[in-house]
This record gives structure tokens, C-alpha cells and sequence, in this order.
């Protein structure tokens, strides 16, 4: 599913389209802790920000510059976790909470929306989302994912060319 939103909101055929650029974030990796089996917890570094993470997949070098892309496991809220912002494109930490601020790129009624932030397109689900969705959020997120970015994939059939 998460696949086929991205290929929505970017509008499919990726693979196809001359000067294509990444859908991910450029990010250093620091202070890389061993959680539980191959979960690891990580401090990030990118040119938006930083924050701390949980690395999924397996356990990156502490150092290394990796290309990811991000995930907001769960289900936010509106006007706790979720907000409209006037503030310009960020990562950092509050209270605990790693805070996403990005432009919204899509949203559909059941609260899924697709925000912007830097060059990567993150997912969030968000209960008692407004009907109109503000065009710059805040994101509060109790849990952030990165996942490094796979360079071999195969596209998926609608993305071949033709």
C-alpha cells in the first residue's frame, strides 16, 4: 500500500522519467545503539535537522552517511501531534519527540497524507483530521523509522517504460 501512495503522490513511472531525482534523505548516522535483535535506535544528522530514529533493517555503521527514507509508524492526533506551522521546512527534537516539518503533498479523506520534508515524502496517518488539510504541518511524532533506500528494486509494471 505504502508503495502505490508514493507512486500516486509522485505520480508513477519514476524509473522512467529522464533526470529523475531520489525520493529519499541524505542523512549521517550517529550514536548507533543495539535494541533488540536488529533494531537499532540511531541520532541523525541531515540538512534539515536532526532527531533520533529507529533503525530498521540491518544495524548501520556509526558514522556513515546512508540514503533513507522515513516512516511515522501509528496513528497521529489533530491539534496534539499534528498541526498547522508557519515555520520553514525542519528536523528536530521536543520534548522527547521528533519533529517533522514539511508541506502537505497529499491527503485523503480517511487521514492518510503525504508530507514533504527536504526531499523525502513521509506518510502519516492522522485521526480527526480537518477537512481541509493546512498546507504546512507540524509532526510530533512519538516513533520515527528510517529504512535504507534499496538502489536495485525493480520497478513495479505501471513504472516500466514504455
Amino acid at each position: 500500500m505504502f508503495r502505490r501512495l508514493r507512486q500516486a503522490v509522485h505520480g508513477g513511472g519514476a524509473a522512467c522519467r529522464p533526470g529523475h531525482q531520489d525520493k529519499s534523505m541524505q542523512v549521517q548516522l550517529h550514536q548507533v545503539r543495539q535494541v533488540q535483535g536488529s533494531m537499532a535506535t540511531v541520532t541523525f544528522e541531515s540538512a534539515l535537522g536532526w532527531g533520533t530514529a529507529q533503525w530498521v533493517g540491518t544495524r548501520p555503521e556509526e558514522g556513515a552517511s546512508r540514503q533513507v527514507e522515513m516512516a511515522v509508524p501509528g496513528v497521529l492526533n489533530w491539534g496534539y501531534e499534528v498541526a498547522e506551522t508557519h515555520q520553514d521546512e525542519s528536523i528536530f527534537e521536543e520534548q522527547g519527540r521528533v519533529c517533522l516539518v514539511g508541506r502537505v503533498r497529499w491527503s485523503s479523506e480517511d487521514g492518510i497524507t503525504a508530507v514533504q520534508v527536504g526531499s523525502d515524502l513521509v506518510l502519516v496517518e492522522i485521526a480527526n483530521c480537518p477537512g481541509i488539510v493546512p498546507a504546512q504541518l507540524i509532526i510530533r511524532a512519538p516513533r520515527v523509522q528510517l529504512f535504507d533506500v534499496i538502489r536495485w528494486e525493480m520497478p513495479l509494471p505501471s513504472e516500466q517504460c514504455a
